[in-house]
């Protein structure tokens, strides 16, 4: 049976659910700190291994220099 996502159906249609870089099971998206200089940064979290992945990423990718920054 799929665990439920944190977040509304409309944000996690939208969000990809990348594989864990520990496991490789599918990540469930945890939440959104709004960042400076239009960015924010995701976070998701495995189920499986407890391990947390965070994503820098561009909050308007039309207005903002095309940036995407994996943080270990």
């Amino acid at each position: 049976m799929p665990k439920p996502d944190f977040v509304s159906g409309l944000v996690s249609a939208t969000m990809q659910h990348p594989r864990c870089p520990k496991c490789h099971s599918r990540m469930l998206f945890a939440r959104i700190v709004t960042g400076s200089s239009g960015f924010d940064l995701h976070s998701f979290e495995c189920d499986t291994c407890d391990h947390v992945h965070k994503v820098i990423v561009a909050t308007d990718p039309f207005k903002s220099k095309p940036f995407r920054h994996i943080l270990a």
